[in-house]
């Protein structure tokens, strides 16, 4: 078992970097987190007063929450480090609404059941974003708004929405009809083959 923190918390990494872990993977209750480039904040439920980092190039930030409907909202994410949420069971969401805040590498896994993933925009030229499905029961679900390049792991289990919802995102409007075509046309074949 780890410990409770109800005051807010500070790291700083230094000059060597730092890894920061924030585990709440022990709590089996719905919690709404808020992530930016230099906090971790819990508002419901009380009891966890949050993190306030800085320092941390080189390293890494890892978020683990628990079982439960999870609600995690990236506003922004520090430059060099990767940033990694794991979610785990429940039916949880993980909302993006401003992709050009990420900086550095973006690591989102939904965990177990059916996931929700909102993302609005496309991340800087320096940054990346890996959204991660895992298991689930009827499928997750994947909302883009605005430009959007990705990379999808398990998000649709590799489907033919899957490949269309991409294809949609990165073909000009006049283009967008022949290649959905041959999406069609190489999932045909396929299942001839």
């Amino acid at each position: 078992a780890g410990e409770i923190w109800s005051a807010r918390s500070e790291v700083d990494g230094g000059t060597g970097g730092a890894n920061l872990t924030v585990d709440g993977s022990g709590a089996g209750v719905s919690a709404d987190y808020t992530i930016t480039s230099t906090t971790v904040t819990r508002s419901a439920p009380a009891g966890f007063g949050g993190v306030t980092y800085s320092n941390l190039t080189g390293g890494s930030l890892l978020v683990k929450v628990g079982a439960g409907a999870n609600v995690m909202t990236v506003n922004s994410t520090a430059p060099g480090i990767t940033t990694t949420i794991n979610t785990n069971a429940g039916l949880d969401t993980i909302n993006v609404p401003n992709s050009a805040a990420l900086q550095g590498a973006n690591v989102f896994n939904g965990g177990g059941d059916d996931d929700t993933f909102n993302v609005t925009g496309l991340p800087n030229a320096t940054a990346s974003l890996t959204l991660n499905g895992d298991a689930h029961v009827a499928g997750d679900t994947l909302n883009f708004t605005g430009a959007a390049t990705k990379t999808i792991t398990g998000v649709g289990s590799a489907n033919i929405a899957a490949a269309q919802a991409y294809i949609t995102d990165i073909t000009p409007v006049e283009r967008r009809a022949k290649s959905l075509g041959m999406v069609g046309a190489a999932f045909g074949l396929g299942f001839i083959l």
